[in-house]
Order: structure tokens, then C-alpha cells, then sequence
């Protein structure tokens, strides 16, 4: 049974090569330390990723040859640190909560890689 929304006519994608999922590993590595979160399942093209809204991580991308798609923003809960001060005070207090944010989603598929 085909999962809801999936188009049961569009052709399935073949499985990545062992190059292909270390390239993904690596890419994954780097999103992550540009600040972005891969949202798209493991070891699957297109890989699906969401970057704060004044993120370079696109452009690092795209400087490196992929296809970078802006698929709009989203909601994604994040931590957020506030500084306060007391009043008539020298001394601020670091507070950090979850909240919720507004990210940009992007996407591009992984390039075919000959075994």
C-alpha cells in the first residue's frame, strides 16, 4: 500500500550506491556544521534540509555544484537564550527555553556517482 499523498505512478528511486551514502554521510556532516538539519529520510535523494532564515548553507551548497530548491519557509521548535538585566542592577540573568522558529526549507538531489 502506497503511503498517503504518494504519487503510486511516479517511478521508484533506485537505491543509492555505496558512494552515493558516504557522499550523503559527508554532506549530512556538513550541513550540520553550518547550522542546518536534515529533515529527509537517511541515505535517500533528494535530501531535504531546513537552515536558519539568514543561512549561507544554500549558497555553500550551490558553490559546490548541486542544484539548491528554496521549498519555502517552516515552523521547527529551537532553542532560544535570552539575556536579561535587573533593574537598577549591573547583574543579567541567561535564560534559554524552546521556542518556535521560522526556518527555510530547501532540497536538491544527489548527483549520480559511477560505481
Amino acid at each position: 500500500m502506497a503511503r498517503p499523498g504518494a504519487n503510486p505512478f511516479q517511478p521508484k528511486q533506485p537505491p543509492l550506491s555505496q558512494r552515493q551514502r558516504e557522499l550523503w554521510g559527508r554532506l549530512n556532516k556538513c550541513i550540520m556544521a553550518n547550522g542546518g538539519w536534515i529533515v529527509s529520510q537517511a541515505d535517500v535523494s533528494p535530501i531535504r534540509f531546513e537552515a536558519p532564515l539568514n543561512s549561507e548553507l544554500p549558497e555553500l551548497l550551490r558553490q559546490a555544484g548541486h542544484w539548491v530548491i528554496d521549498n519555502g519557509t517552516h515552523e521547527r521548535l529551537m532553542p532560544i537564550t535570552e539575556t536579561l538585566k535587573e533593574h537598577g542592577r549591573n547583574n543579567t540573568i541567561k535564560r534559554q527555553q524552546v521556542g518556535v522558529g521560522i526556518v527555510n526549507v530547501w532540497q536538491f538531489d544527489l548527483p549520480p556517482i559511477q560505481p
